[in-house]
């Protein structure tokens, strides 16, 4: 769950750094620009997240017989 805990990290901060309360609109502008380059990596790890889940449902099974 490392994964899901960095996307959640990085979406978390892109929301408290993007507030406009008391962020200058370049700021903001900042911010983003900087997720925009992480967000292949936040991607990645959403995507491993499914994958983890879809290996533990599959081996966790559903024994319905």
């Amino acid at each position: 769950m490392e994964s899901l805990k960095r996307a959640l990290n990085r979406l978390e901060s892109l929301q408290h750094e993007t507030q406009t309360a008391g962020n200058s609109a370049a700021s903001i502008i900042s911010e983003v620009s900087h997720f925009m380059r992480d967000l292949p990596v936040v991607i990645q790890d959403l995507k491993q997240v499914e994958v983890d889940l879809e290996t533990k449902n599959d081996h966790g099974g559903n024994h319905d017989h």
